[in-house]
């Protein structure tokens, strides 16, 4: 089933147990990330390891990007595109509540010859408790402008990079996620 909305796009099950394996093999160890630059609003509590472009993850970056693709000509959005940036293999231990609080992948304004125009986050397990996906969409003055992504393993939901979102934190089990984005050029 596809959910298609202005600002984001959302697959269910288009992620196939062979490719989370394949993000499992692929996967170097991970590594704690966090920040903070002192604004609480943008605080992280992670921990990432990246997959590059190769021969080896050849077919799974060419199966997300035409997922990728298909979803910004589906959405309507139908931004110009050429790239997707490496993987992010990104684990959220409950133990420790990580979580991820409310960010941007791609601040318009932003001066860089390519840019972030698509992101995506792929749900990789389902063992865990808390761990929400949220996006920001609409007015201030809507309070239903927050929405919660209930995503299952294997579903994948894709939006604008521009758009605010954030994970909660995890409070149980440890949740695992491949999150990418796709670039293209400037802004017009």
């Amino acid at each position: 089933m596809i959910r298609k909305q202005a600002f984001m796009h959302f697959n269910q099950q288009p992620f196939e147990q062979k490719w989370i394996d394949m993000v499992h093999e692929l996967a170097p160890e991970v590594e704690t990330a966090t920040s903070s630059d002192k604004d609480p609003m943008n605080e992280r509590h992670s921990e990432v390891s990246w997959i590059d472009s190769n021969e080896k993850s050849n077919n799974l970056f060419q199966y997300i990007y035409e997922m990728v693709h298909a979803a910004n000509t589906q959405s309507d959005w139908n931004f110009e595109h050429d790239v997707i940036e490496p993987l992010q293999f990104t684990q959220y231990k409950g133990e420790k509540e990580q979580r991820y609080d409310w960010h941007v992948d791609h601040m318009i304004g932003e001066v860089e010859e390519d840019v972030r125009k698509i992101s995506f986050t792929i749900l990789l397990n389902d063992e865990f408790e808390g761990g929400e996906f949220e996006l920001e969409a609409g007015s201030p003055a809507n309070p239903e402008r927050i929405h919660t992504v209930d995503l299952k393993k294997g579903d994948a939901i894709l939006f604008p990079s521009y758009t605010w979102h954030r994970v909660q934190p995890v409070t149980k089990g440890t949740r695992h996620s491949l999150v990418g984005w796709v670039r293209g050029p400037q802004w017009r």
